[in-house]
């Protein structure tokens, strides 16, 4: 009887930067196959969706389908990534543009609110507003 098959540690990798995955069997392993399968993503299209309000929205799910059926046995992964611009304007002064990190501060910003900037090296930031006191005990 011959020996059993002897197999070799076996290795899954998934490459962050480029999203492709391989899993292998090192091929110094006489007595075991060795395979390999990969999977590549590639960037293929951006659906966007903006507006001139506080109100948000994704993309619906008819914008998000693709023009062409998918081939039998592709899928699209989807990805969401958000990002928000204000223009402040004051009276004898230019428009200043300035970008909100989240929707929460974002909402901040209604048509017609008051805002103190500060600029510094080329850098907007809006100054956040004072907290009124406390009120007295009773």
């Amino acid at each position: 009887m011959g020996a059993a098959p002897r197999f070799e540690t076996q290795r899954w990798n998934h490459n962050a930067k480029d999203g492709s995955e391989q899993y292998e069997m090192p091929e110094d392993t006489a007595s075991a196959p060795v395979w390999r399968k990969e999977w590549t993503w590639s960037h293929d299209r951006d659906v966007k969706a903006s507006g001139k309000t506080l109100e948000t929205r994704w993309p619906a799910a008819a914008e998000l389908r693709p023009a062409k059926a998918l081939p039998k046995g592709e899928q699209e992964r989807t990805s969401r990534d958000a990002s928000y611009t204000v223009v402040l304007q004051g009276e004898g002064h230019p428009p200043v543009t300035y970008s909100p990190e989240t929707l929460e501060e974002l909402q901040r910003f209604a048509i017609g609110s008051t805002h103190t900037l500060q600029q510094e090296n080329g850098e907007v930031s809006v100054v956040p507003p004072k907290q009124p006191p406390p009120a007295p005990a009773k």
